[in-house]
């Protein structure tokens, strides 16, 4: 690809050839000169504008996201890195950066690198609720793979297009390709992100999940949902769909293309609109907490209870009492079919109840003395009051859950029916 060469003092000219330019430089003093992809480019430098920020100006006024991507390899360290920056249409900017040693994937060097970075800079967008995103990279790869006009032959392109076709109708996507190395402010950064995380072990990974479940409809039930399970939730609404917030978590629920996608931080929120998700077709848990959460279990995901345990013992590294509702869910319907099958007709589940010092106890004159269902109501109702408000490490969380049990009808870890 042929440069531009722009060089600026007292008569500013561009050539297409550094020959020419060195020529016209000889003897002046003074001048400053650059060499440049593009002639817009070389003629911002000569106007003293910033290109790349104007381009990306204009690009969020019109509604993008925007992220530069970049991947680095070196035989020496034998993994491959990538960077991000990210800039969100109110003018945000955020940076990414991670390594990769997949052994698979190492023959095809900083590829490897650039792949993780398309994929990342996708999954910010869709977890922060962006519909259309700019993605400017210096592999051309990227958008042959995505668009199909490159067979995926490698392990790496056969990866990428798998997880990029995830993104499918929540997410739209324009590749821009750029020249790498050519005095490009934000390529250059993103070069020097892939750099630190390859040899500095620099990680700044993109945080947050998110879940696209089939039919628009879901998007009415799930909101109502979020606010019936989370009414000191604020929301905000939007043209295509509603953002909640509690404490610092932020969730998105949107319309996209015939489905209903949800993303956010990843944390309780989330974790309420999953399960609002999960209500619309339980034979389909498995595949929900499995596609929400990203990690294949060892078990069969049947119940919430399960779903819970499955979580914990794959997350529990972090904070679990997120984790907790699923099995809630289980509880809340233990009761209320405990209730059905007994005939008990009630508006709000609390009006079954007088609150006294030790707890819930049944009234008289509507229940009688069923202690095992009293009981089980009093764990869900402690749970699910701490719910938003205490963080649970893995150890209380499994002791939680195990009081959780004694009352869904699990034994030994399975249900009893």
């Amino acid at each position: 690809m042929s440069k531009y060469y722009a060089a600026k003092g007292e008569e500013n000219s561009i050539f297409r050839s550094w020959e020419d330019c060195k020529a016209f430089l000889e003897g002046k003093k003074g001048y400053k000169y650059k060499s440049f992809s593009t002639e817009e480019e070389a003629r911002a430098f000569l106007k003293g504008e910033d290109y790349y920020n104007a381009s990306i100006e204009n690009d969020l006024k019109s509604g993008y996201a925007v992220c530069y991507t970049d991947g680095s390899f070196e035989d020496g360290v034998n993994g491959y890195s990538y960077g991000v920056v990210a800039f969100s249409p109110d003018g945000g900017k955020e940076e990414f950066c991670g390594k990769g040693e997949e052994e698979g994937f190492l023959p095809s060097r900083n590829v490897a690198g650039e792949v993780l970075g398309a994929l990342a800079a996708a999954k910010w967008a869709v977890v922060n609720g962006f519909y259309n995103l700019k993605i400017y990279h210096d592999y051309e790869g990227l958008s042959k793979w995505a668009k199909g006009e490159w067979a995926a032959k490698s392990p790496v392109a056969a990866y990428y297009v798998s997880e990029f076709s995830k993104y499918s109708g929540a997410l739209t996507v324009e590749f821009v390709k750029v020249k790498g190395h050519s005095n490009n402010l934000y390529n250059e950064e993103v070069d020097s992100l892939a750099k630190a995380a390859l040899f500095e072990g620099r990680e700044m990974p993109v945080s947050g999940r998110f879940l696209k479940v089939s039919g628009e409809d879901a998007y009415k039930e799930i909101c109502e949902y979020v606010h019936a399970q989370a009414p000191k939730a604020e929301w905000k609404d939007y043209p295509d769909g509603t953002v909640f917030s509690l404490g610092g978590e932020k969730l998105a629920v949107k319309v996209r293309r015939g489905a209903t996608l949800v993303a956010g931080g990843g944390e309780k929120l989330y974790a309420v609109a999953v399960a609002a998700a999960i209500s619309r077709d339980k034979g389909l848990i498995g595949r929900l907490i499995e596609r929400a959460y990203g990690f294949a279990p060892l078990k069969d995901i049947t119940d919430g209870y399960t779903a819970s345990a499955e979580l914990i013992r794959s997350f529990g590294g972090e904070e679990c009492g997120k984790f907790l509702f699923f099995a809630l869910s289980e509880l809340s319907a233990a009761v209320k079919g405990e209730l059905e099958e007994k005939g008990v007709k009630y508006d709000r589940i609390l009006s079954l109840f007088d609150r006294e010092k030790d707890g819930f106890r049944f009234k008289k004159r509507t229940y009688g003395f069923d202690l095992a269902t009293e009981e089980a109501f009093n764990a869900f109702y402690r749970y699910r009051t701490e719910y938003f408000t205490k963080d649970y490490g893995r150890g209380e969380a499994e002791k939680a859950l195990d009081d959780i049990a004694r009352f869904c009808g699990v034994k030994d870890g399975k249900k009893k029916r």
